[in-house]
């Protein structure tokens, strides 16, 4: 049995139409009648119609995908569903080997972690909180920069539901580190597989490889034209990395980026403030490309290795411009916030470096 309580959170917004429904809701959970405490153990807080109305719900969340939240409370007979952009944070009972994992995970114990988080896949029979270890997973294996690994478990992530919540894990490469045989071989298998999403990650890890990179290419112009939007923005915005390499980034062009970077879903947009930033490296506009890059830790904060990479990043253009001081408390921040991370080593070889002035 769940022995612990876990928080999800989710961008909110107001959404009138389900405002009426939500009202009944309250009314018929309120304490006075309701019973069956043992099996409504879930609290929901929802957004109002207003973004200073918040509404608590006890009850039994029986689905909770990226587009609704089904949920079902001791008095009502059939699920309530409100949109997934209307909840404001989700607390559940939590499995003991799910709780683990992620002790595991916190302290660096990779290998315990993703074994307390495998035997919390077969403990859960909640689907919606699977999908949850499944992201903790993919997590798990991003913070070793295990690609082929996270590869393999958002694929379980991402048929499971479409719409996750969690696109922000989907393990997409964003610069051009060569990757290891392991992640080259399985890579080259997505690139014919039939969801899109894998020949998605397949074709961003090898872009630039000298043996796979041309069907690479010729696979990212293919799901260009995919009907899954976020697929297709996805792959658009990795093309670009292309034009990137060839120091083709134009005043209209990079304008343009700019503007449509905010247009997109908040959960899409870390990759593309990534290749904005390093748009304005490029330039050499060294102030433009940290205030960039530090979008990535501050508003879009993940495991994936490219957040702590981006503050790595931020912090070198602060040295192209004088401030080595505030560079180097970046640095700092990449080792205590991201210990886990190859830029974490980065940053500590910043620190003992020694440089013959520092200017503020």
């Amino acid at each position: 049995m769940p022995d612990r309580n876990s928080t999800w959170s989710a961008t909110s917004l107001a959404h009138r139409s389900a405002w009426l429904a939500l009202g009944i809701l309250v009314v018929l959970s309120s304490p006075r009648i309701t019973d069956a405490q043992t099996r409504f153990t879930d609290m929901v807080v929802l957004q109002g119609t207003t973004a200073s109305s918040r509404v608590t719900l006890q009850c039994e969340v029986t689905d909770y995908t990226g587009e609704a939240i089904e949920l079902r409370t001791s008095t009502s007979k059939e699920d309530r569903r409100f949109p997934a952009d209307q909840v404001i944070s989700v607390k559940t009972p939590r499995m003991a080997t799910h709780d683990r994992g992620l002790e595991h995970l916190e302290k660096g114990e990779y290998d315990q972690a993703e074994a307390s988080l495998t035997q919390a896949l077969t403990d859960e029979a909640r689907r919606w909180v699977r999908r949850e270890i499944l992201a903790d997973l993919v997590r798990c294996s991003l913070r070793q920069s295990r690609y082929a690994a996270a590869g393999s478990q958002f694929r379980r992530l991402y048929l499971a539901d479409v719409t996750t919540r969690h696109i922000r894990l989907i393990p997409l490469a964003w610069d051009d580190t060569p990757v290891d045989d392991e992640t080259r071989i399985t890579a080259a298998a997505w690139l014919d597989d039939q969801e899109a999403a894998m020949r998605l990650i397949g074709a961003s890890l090898l872009l630039t490889d000298p043996r796979y990179g041309e069907a690479a290419q010729d696979q990212l112009r293919a799901l260009a034209q995919e009907p899954g939007q976020r697929i297709r923005l996805l792959a658009g915005w990795q093309e670009w990395r292309l034009k990137q390499r060839a120091g083709e980034v134009s005043d209209l062009e990079l304008a343009r980026r700019e503007t449509l970077v905010e247009e997109l879903e908040k959960e899409l947009r870390p990759g593309p403030w990534y290749l904005i930033a390093k748009a304005h490296v490029i330039r050499q506009e060294y102030d433009l490309a940290s205030a960039a890059f530090l979008r990535l830790p501050i508003l879009h904060d993940s495991d994936h290795p490219m957040t702590p990479q981006a503050m790595f990043n931020a912090a070198r253009a602060l040295e192209q411009i004088g401030f080595r001081r505030q560079a180097l408390q970046l640095d700092q921040e990449v080792i205590d916030r991201y210990a886990w991370s190859p830029a974490a080593k980065l940053s500590r070889q910043a620190i003992e470096t020694p440089v013959s002035q520092t200017a503020d």
